[in-house]
């Protein structure tokens, strides 16, 4: 079990949660992490690891199971352990290496990001727009990178917090709701100064444990 911190917020206390509940961030923040200590998941790109090879790990995460993920992550460290090791990186390379992962589109853009990353040593910019700019990084993976990679505050807006917070408000969602504005308000109101790291990362869990897309377990939430 690991022990996140807990928040408090006076202000929070003195909210109708029936009126305002989008303006419980603290209230929400307190419970999330407090079922995260339990439910928490653990794999290998949790851990503390530099801010280019984490926009390569989102790049593997988008539209696959994290635990599909982990032996080609554990693969990727040792073939490849430092920036300037994938400057020369092939299509043949990238195709051995995700082979496991389908989604044969990906290959051509993670060389190529992986090239990118490598002719740069690593360092990029800790900025959005300017993550943005590498091949295949948009606007979520680029706030996922700085938040979870790069120690920059970052809200998260994908179909996990899409669900979560629309079934929270009782509003209906589809695929576009993550680009609406309401949405990407209330995701920024509820996401914490301090412990954004975690309490996305256990929003991600909340989504793949509890609030799933087909059979939630609301009684568990």
């Amino acid at each position: 079990m690991i022990e996140f911190p807990k928040t408090t917020c006076l202000q929070c206390e003195r909210i109708d949660t029936k009126q305002a509940p989008l303006l419980q961030g603290c209230r929400i923040e307190s419970a999330l992490l407090e079922w995260a200590n339990i439910h928490y998941r653990i794999f290998p790109w949790r851990k503390k690891i530099p801010l280019w090879r984490g926009i390569l790990v989102e790049v593997l995460l988008q539209r696959t199971r994290a635990s599909q993920v982990v032996p080609v992550f554990e693969k990727m460290m040792q073939l490849y352990p430092n920036a300037a090791s994938m400057k020369h990186m092939t299509d043949r390379d990238s195709g051995d290496l995700l082979k496991s992962l389908g989604l044969n589109w990906r290959v051509p853009i993670f060389t190529r990001l992986a090239n990118e990353l490598g002719f740069r040593n690593g360092r990029v910019k800790r900025d959005p727009i300017e993550l943005q700019k590498l091949p295949g990084v948009g606007p979520y993976g680029a706030a996922a990178s700085l938040c979870f990679h790069g120690g920059v505050r970052q809200s998260i807006a994908d179909s996990n917090t899409v669900r979560i917070i629309s079934r929270l408000i009782g509003r209906p969602f589809d695929a576009e709701t993550r680009r609406t504005r309401w949405l990407r308000d209330a995701v920024e109101s509820i996401t914490p100064i301090t412990n954004y790291r975690v309490f996305n990362f256990a929003l991600l869990d909340l989504g793949a444990e509890i609030c799933t897309p087909v059979k939630p377990s609301c009684d568990s939430c």
